[in-house]
């Protein structure tokens, strides 16, 4: 089977398949929450409120299991109840305390686990089903902004899913930065904006796939011959 793993720009489905068309498509999990995470901070700044944090983190729970940072969240909010004031400043005082208290218990996670090298478990097909049903059926509860990222995973729930029904499919494309070391310079990326620059690339990788030989291979000596021939006709002053 061929797939391609790739974030979620709306050509590429179209562009990949005129090259592969048997190709399926895994959208990247890990852009999927990373779009999530800048359109929540678009909509409440930095200070994002606990409770709209927790639906963030439903949403984050449906394709790996963020049962621990959930259950931290529930716990901070009980807090936050129990600790109200009756003036705005000292609610947004104890909340904005709370918040950083989070932000430190993922952090020891996230510690947690590159010390012990584990990944965040991944979390099964029919388990995703499940707490995305949940998600759809309370979906007016969430804000604005996540109900249109509820509706976009309900759209593309086959392109989302496909690392669950292949187990030779990866959730997302950080395996391949992480064997180079790297992600893909911003020149780079912007230069893939274009279809022109997507076909390009692809058509190259198509080519190296069934064989063809792309460049032509020169021997040391007839490189060593051309720089001396360079070097007579323009010698340095």
């Amino acid at each position: 089977m061929d797939a391609f793993i790739v974030d979620m720009r709306k050509e590429y489905p179209e562009i990949i398949r005129e090259l592969y068309p048997k190709a399926q498509i895994q959208w990247c999990i890990f852009h999927l929450y990373k779009l999530i995470w800048k359109e929540i901070r678009d909509e409440f700044g930095k200070n994002i409120p606990l409770v709209e944090l927790r639906k963030v983190y439903e949403i984050f729970n449906i394709f790996f299991d963020h049962s621990l940072e959930l259950d931290k969240l529930q716990e901070l909010l009980k807090k936050l109840d129990s600790m109200r004031a009756y003036d705005d400043k000292s609610n947004r005082d104890i909340e904005r305390l709370l918040r950083k208290e989070f932000s430190e218990f993922v952090k020891t996670l996230k510690k947690e686990r590159r010390r012990k090298h584990q990944l965040i478990p991944r979390r099964s097909l029919e388990e995703s089903e499940e707490k995305f049903a949940v998600i759809k059926h309370q979906s007016q509860l969430y804000p604005k902004i996540l109900r249109k990222r509820i509706r976009y995973i309900d759209d593309n729930w086959d392109k989302l899913t496909l690392f669950q029904r292949d187990s030779r499919v990866q959730p997302t494309t950080n395996g391949i930065e992480h064997y180079f070391a790297a992600t893909l310079a911003k020149t780079e990326k912007k230069d893939f904006r274009s279809k022109a620059a997507v076909d390009r690339e692809l058509a190259t990788c198509q080519a190296e796939w069934n064989g063809q030989k792309l460049f032509s291979r020169t021997a040391l000596t007839e490189v060593l011959s051309l720089v001396g021939i360079l070097f007579l006709a323009f010698p340095p002053s």
